[in-house]
């Protein structure tokens, strides 16, 4: 965006907590079931109840070990009816697992008894109008990223020309002004940028909840918030004062890069097929630039190439989309676009990570070699992604969870393709069917479904809430439904931390805040 181009300014999203999250433990199942029966009853009685109320209490009464549920609700009804069900589902002992997309979860079997949690972070093509905007107004840290995009655009002397005029429209935005802001985020500098904030926001996140991280992993660009998540990279050196200037330089060299004409193909199909028809078709001139998951990958090739490759593909019943961009990612063919990407990571600071991180293109850990992991990534453009490799290697590594740590959630739809039929859970941080406070609730939730270590008092840190005596009322003994003046939000939290959290995280404490 020139400085001559005019956009809407950002907006303070209005969206706050639309759902809350409920959790409930007991010594085993069936003592839950009837945990789950009893909160049923009191909320049934007691429907005015102040849902943040009741669900900063459970969070601070969470107890360690035994056995694990947590609801989504926004609405006293719902809980009660989520809540019923789940107690009928936990009294079925055939039922191993409940993982309901409507916001109820338990495991009989938790992960984090079974292996470690790791995060990937997604890169271009993540990217949507108004990403984690909600999430703005309900965690601060979220709301400091986005206003970094402002902040370093003055500093700039260019205010009119911050990414987060894109990135973020008012409710109020014409149609003509989104089509404008979609265009702007298919162009190559801010889509990778407006991506990494979404991914550096989310982070923060899951740093103040503590979340325990034992490796992580980028798809594509997404690979640059994994390398600054697990301190190979240094962030200030990466997208501070230059951002502005990198994102000008970027869209120079996309419109002078010429070359062929490419086309990006979306194939509803494994690498395998896609190369076998490839060969055949377009005598190796199409390429697999992403091997995303069994059923999915991204085919790059010239456009007469590609129209050969789709019309075959086509007529074996196999589906193919074209993607908006013209850029041959991941393949040798994106070599003249590589001038700005090895300018701009020149000057960076490489470090030994202080968590694992898995190369998309090889697979594996990064070398620990400064050096060789700065070309390792840089060239990581010009080789293709081997992201059903990567999961693959992570999984047999140990790893049992998948936090999805940006916008959207493509990839733990690649994870639940790629570790079909073996136990494991991918859950994204956001997706665009859903709030942005709905979803972390949902992640959350599942994560303490497993018995995954976080700091739920970060859920209620910026929200005044009171203690609800839910348990009281089927105590002989009369007591206050409320304990007035005790603020949930910073108290300690019974959950199960370890003795010490991840250097990735920033706190070493279980406090709320």
């Amino acid at each position: 965006m020139t400085a001559t181009q005019t956009a809407p300014p950002p907006t303070a999203p209005a969206t706050g907590w639309d759902t809350e999250l409920f959790v409930l433990a007991a010594a085993d199942r069936a003592a839950l079931a009837g945990r789950a029966r009893s909160l049923a009853a009191f909320v049934e009685a007691h429907p005015t109840t102040a849902l943040p109320d009741l669900a900063g209490t459970l969070a601070a009464d969470l107890a360690l070990g035994g056995a694990r549920l947590a609801v989504v609700s926004g609405s006293a009804a719902d809980l009660v009816a989520k809540l019923r069900r789940a107690a009928d589902r936990l009294a079925d002992p055939k039922v191993k697992q409940v993982r309901d997309g409507n916001g109820v979860y338990f495991s009989a079997e938790p992960l984090a008894e079974q292996g470690t949690v790791a995060l990937l972070f997604p890169g271009e093509g993540a990217q949507y109008l108004n990403m984690l905007a909600d999430l703005c107004g309900v965690f601060p840290e979220v709301e400091e990223t986005f206003a970094w995009c402002d902040q370093l655009a003055a500093e700039a002397g260019r205010p009119g020309d911050s990414l987060r005029r894109v990135l973020h429209l008012p409710a109020d935005a014409t149609a003509d002004q989104k089509a404008a802001a979609e265009a702007e985020l298919r162009k190559l500098g801010p889509s990778i940028f407006g991506v990494l904030l979404a991914d550096l926001a989310v982070i923060k996140v899951l740093q103040n909840l503590h979340l325990p991280v034992a490796a992580v992993a980028g798809h594509s660009a997404g690979e640059i918030a994994a390398l600054l998540a697990a301190g190979a990279m240094r962030s200030g050196e990466m997208i501070g004062p230059r951002l502005v200037e990198t994102l000008d330089l970027m869209q120079w060299q996309e419109e002078s890069a010429g070359g062929p004409e490419v086309i990006l193909l979306a194939v509803g199909a494994g690498k395998a097929a896609v190369d076998e028809v490839a060969a055949a078709v377009a005598g190796g001139s199409v390429l697999v630039a992403m091997d995303n998951c069994p059923h999915q990958c991204v085919a790059v090739g010239p456009a007469d190439a590609v129209a050969r490759v789709e019309a075959a593909l086509t007529e074996k019943g196999v589906i193919a989309e074209r993607l908006p961009f013209r850029r041959p990612y991941h393949t040798p063919l994106f070599e003249p676009w590589m001038g700005p990407f090895r300018a701009i990571f020149a000057p960076v600071p490489f470090d030994p990570p202080h968590t694992p991180v898995y190369s998309c293109s090889t697979g594996r850990p990064f070398p620990a070699d400064p050096a060789a992991a700065r070309d390792l990534f840089v060239n990581h453009w010009v080789h293709p992604v081997e992201f059903t490799k990567l999961v693959g290697r992570m999984y047999a590594d140990g790893v049992r969870v998948f936090v999805e740590a940006g916008p959207r959630g493509n990839l733990s739809a690649f994870v639940e393709d790629i570790l079909r039929g073996k136990a494991f859970a991918a859950i994204p941080a956001n997706v665009a069917r859903k709030s942005g406070p709905t979803q972390i609730n949902h992640l959350v939730g599942q994560l303490v479904a497993h018995h995954v270590p976080v700091n739920l008092g970060h859920l209620h840190a910026s929200r005044e809430t009171r203690r609800v005596e839910w348990e009281a009322v089927n105590d002989p003994t009369p007591g206050p439904l409320f304990v007035a003046g005790r603020g949930l939000g910073g108290g300690v939290l019974r959950t199960s931390c370890p003795a010490t959290w991840p250097r990735w995280s920033s706190s070493s404490t279980c406090s709320g805040r």
